[in-house]
């Protein structure tokens, strides 16, 4: 990167059953798995290399957008996570 990196944002997670055995009987845990390690290793990097590590919520970035924005009047599906374009592009 030509300037240095401060900061890094990553979307959070579930956190998994505590032991092995809850892990393997828990779907939801099993399907998930590679996609938490990765996380939090790469949580875990940016911290080591002094990096500040934001966790966003999916189910609420683009409402916390609009409210930083000043724009709560925005229309979005929580769902999908979509904003039509036409409200963005006012």
């Amino acid at each position: 990167m030509p300037v240095p990196i401060a900061s890094i944002t990553i979307r959070t997670y579930r956190k998994h059953p505590p032991t092995t055995e809850e892990r393997i009987a828990d779907n939801r845990a099993q399907t998930a798995a590679d996609s938490v390690m990765y996380c939090e290793a790469l949580g875990t990097a940016a911290e080591a290399r002094g990096w500040f590590v934001h966790w966003y919520d999916r189910e609420r970035v683009l409402r916390d957008a609009a409210v930083v924005l000043g724009r709560e009047d925005l229309k979005f599906s929580v769902r999908d996570g979509s904003i039509d374009r036409a409200t963005l592009a006012g």
